[in-house]
C-alpha cells in the first residue's frame, strides 16, 4: 500500500493564507495586526500545527483565553465558509492517483482530519480512486481508518 499525505495531492495555499488572515483579522483590533505577507503566513503554517503558535510566529502577542476561544471559532467558521472553497487537486495530482489506481496499487491517503478529508476527495472527485484514509498518527496507529464510499 503506497502512503500519501493528503497535502500532497492538494493545493491550498490561497485557502490557507485567506483563512488565517480572515481569522485574525476577526479576533483582534486592526492596530494589533502586523502587515503579514503570504510567505510568512505559510511559513508559519508548515512549521506549527496549532493556531496559537502560529499567531505567535506571526509576531502577535499572546492572546487572552477569550481570543483563542473566539479564534479556534473563527477559523473553522471561515475555512467552512471561505478555506474549502478555493481548495483543489495541485498539478498532476490527478494524473498520479489515476496512475496508482491502473497500476494495481492500493493508495491510502494520511490526514490528521479522516472525516473532512474523506469529504473533500468526495468534492474533488477522486475519492473513488483511493483505499482509504488514515489518521496522521505514529506508525503503530495506522490501523484506524475512514473507508471512502464508493462512488
Amino acid at each position: 500500500m503506497l502512503l500519501v499525505h493528503l497535502n500532497a495531492l492538494l493545493a491550498c495555499k490561497d485557502a490557507t493564507t485567506r483563512t488565517i488572515r480572515r481569522t485574525i483579522a476577526e479576533v483582534l483590533p486592526a492596530n494589533e495586526i502586523p502587515e503579514l505577507t503570504d510567505d510568512a503566513i505559510l511559513f508559519a503554517f508548515s512549521k506549527f500545527s496549532r493556531l496559537p503558535e502560529i499567531i505567535s510566529h506571526l509576531g502577535i502577542r499572546n492572546l487572552s483565553i477569550d481570543e483563542r476561544h473566539r479564534l479556534f471559532e473563527c477559523y473553522s467558521r471561515i475555512y467552512t465558509d471561505e478555506g474549502l472553497p478555493l481548495i483543489h487537486l495541485a498539478p498532476g495530482a490527478r494524473e498520479f492517483l489515476e496512475y496508482v489506481n491502473r497500476h494495481g496499487t492500493p493508495l491510502a491517503v494520511m490526514s490528521n482530519n479522516t472525516a473532512a478529508a474523506a469529504a473533500l476527495l468526495e468534492k474533488l472527485g477522486v475519492a473513488h480512486l483511493i483505499h482509504t484514509v488514515r489518521p496522521h498518527l505514529p506508525y503503530r496507529c495506522t490501523h484506524i481508518t475512514q473507508k471512502i464510499a464508493p462512488s
